[in-house]
């Protein structure tokens, strides 16, 4: 589902603006889910961690990472809990905060 709401928004992005989840929206849901533990990572800490992380990729030539990037919130955003905390969205490559 989420790569099929991915793909809608890359091709509507002239008319649709905010589709991806925004890094404060992907903190919130993992600071909320009990399973995962990030209790030593505020929401500011982690939502900056993960615009840092977003930035580095907007700014390469490569457009992988960044769309790996946004399909990782993707699956966040879609997610269970439990789904996330048994590794349903984890890339280690990516998932840094």
């Amino acid at each position: 589902m989420s790569r099929l709401r991915h793909a809608f928004c890359l091709l509507f992005v002239g008319l649709a603006t905010g589709c991806e989840p925004s890094c404060e929206d992907t903190c919130e849901k993992l600071l909320d889910c009990d399973q995962i533990e990030m209790e030593h990572t505020s929401a500011r800490e982690c939502a900056a961690a993960c615009e840092t992380q977003q930035g580095v990729y907007d700014k390469w030539k490569s457009t992988d990472e960044r769309e790996w990037f946004a399909d990782m919130k993707y699956c966040i955003d879609d997610a269970s809990c439990s789904e996330i905390a048994d590794g349903e969205c984890y890339d280690d490559e990516l998932y840094i905060w």
